[in-house]
């Protein structure tokens, strides 16, 4: 097992600390010792996936476990369809291992490029209302302890432990490995459409209930949104190019804005010609592998917020959103992202109980983002809106413990499964309150 001393920052440099040691386990054992030597060294415990995450939830000064050599398939069944893989394998190279042995994820969010390990324990999510977040496909989970012990975790087996190990942000045990409920490989066909942003709105319910995943991206300076349909189909691939998917997954979505932004900065007298549109430049409709076709190449750094409002409140939310940035003259340089999840039962699940409408957020690099991103946050309050455990946002856990009935059910969890505190750090304790 390698060793290291380092300085770590997550990948939009919004968060960095300086550990007092890093290490890098490849088996399960090593990472339990890992855990009992800091036990013994009375160090704090943090682990890290890839670092896909704008908050301070892996910081420490202590022992930082990075995951990213704990990373190999466990075990395949494929007459259930489920895998059992270690969670510090990243999503953009699983999905293409079971997708060779006729396997794949019922559901993912719009990037690959987590951890198994961070996007399940923050709650990560895709869109559609028939699915839930990504922690809904696991059917089994084995956590380590702040005691350095082993404890498996399922609806059936310590269920009152399952919830708060599969979502609890790193703050209830470490997860091991998890086992994934699969099904068979399937294509999806999908329409990315601009269309006229108060129709879409006006009919986003309909939407919602006819495709299988629905979302779509809006500009307060623009009369367009970008829709997305994808829907499952047995009809063969027609999946684009490389080139086509360099084009509009990097270079429209990465590229392009960076250089308006800088073009816009060096001549002012551009900006009535590089407007906005060039956001919605769509994929068009195609056929492709699912885990292609859910995810794509984001190249435009920044920093994010994402709340988590009951569906039925989901255009007068975000008709608030749009009209407090006309008034406030604010110029938003990035679109806004729509999109729906299932009710779920995980404690501290941001669609714990409800069906869920997400309304996401985001500025450039570098851009100010709290006077966007706290009036933003104020209205989203007005509709016991629930932050994404791994974006921006501002609430501590005086302000969140109403918003979750389970949460009570959470920190007796939490209190089992770390009683020392071992895996606590300033993020945790602000969002959950110490041990």
């Amino acid at each position: 097992m390698d060793k290291t001393e380092n300085l770590w920052v997550n990948w939009s440099e919004t968060q960095a600390c300086s550990p007092q040691q890093m290490v890098f386990p490849s088996t399960e054992k090593e990472l339990i010792d890992c855990v009992r030597s800091a036990i013994k060294s009375n160090m704090k415990v943090k682990v890290v996936g890839s670092g896909h995450s704008f908050v301070g939830a892996a910081l420490t000064d202590g022992l930082l476990i990075d995951l990213s050599k704990y990373n190999q398939i466990i075990n395949v069944d494929t007459d259930n369809r489920q895998v059992t893989v270690q969670v510090g394998k990243k999503l953009e190279d699983l999905n293409p291992e079971i997708w060779a042995l006729g396997l794949a994820m019922s559901d993912l969010s719009d990037i690959a490029y987590q951890s198994i390990a961070g996007a399940i324990s923050t709650g990560t999510h895709g869109t559609g209302i028939g699915f839930g977040c990504l922690g809904t496909q696991v059917i089994n989970a084995r956590v380590i302890s702040g005691e350095g012990e082993i404890i498996d975790c399922s609806p059936t087996q310590n269920p009152d432990l399952f919830g708060a190990s599969v979502i609890g942000v790193g703050s209830a045990g470490i997860l091991s490995t998890v086992t994934l409920q699969l099904e068979d490989a399937f294509n999806l066909h999908a329409l990315e459409i601009p269309m006229p942003f108060d129709f879409v709105i006006n009919n986003q319910d309909q939407f919602v209930e006819d495709n299988e995943h629905f979302e779509y991206f809006c500009h307060p300076d623009l009369k367009l949104a970008l829709t997305k349909r994808n829907n499952r189909t047995k009809k063969p691939g027609k999946s684009l190019s490389s080139f086509g998917k360099w084009y509009h997954d990097e270079f429209i979505s990465g590229y392009l804005p960076r250089f308006t932004r800088l073009a816009k900065q060096a001549f002012p007298q551009l900006n009535k010609y590089l407007t906005h549109e060039i956001m919605l430049v769509p994929r068009d409709d195609y056929i492709d592998r699912s885990y292609l076709v859910y995810t794509s190449e984001r190249k435009q750094y920044g920093c994010e917020m994402e709340y988590f409002i009951p569906r039925i409140h989901a255009k007068e939310a975000l008709n608030r959103i749009l009209d407090f940035i006309k008034r406030s003259g604010l110029k938003i340089s990035m679109p806004i992202e729509v999109r729906w999840s299932a009710a779920d039962k995980f404690p501290i699940s941001m669609c714990y109980g409800r069906e869920t409408t997400s309304i996401a957020i985001h500025v450039e690099m570098g851009e100010r983002y709290e006077n966007y991103f706290v009036p933003v946050e104020t209205i989203m309050m007005d509709y016991e809106g629930r932050p994404h455990w791994g974006k921006m946002h501002f609430q501590t856990s005086t302000t969140l413990a109403p918003l979750y009935p389970k949460w009570d059910e959470f920190q007796k969890a939490r209190r089992i499964l770390d009683p020392q505190g071992i895996f606590e750090n300033e993020y945790t304790k602000r969002v959950f309150g110490p041990i």
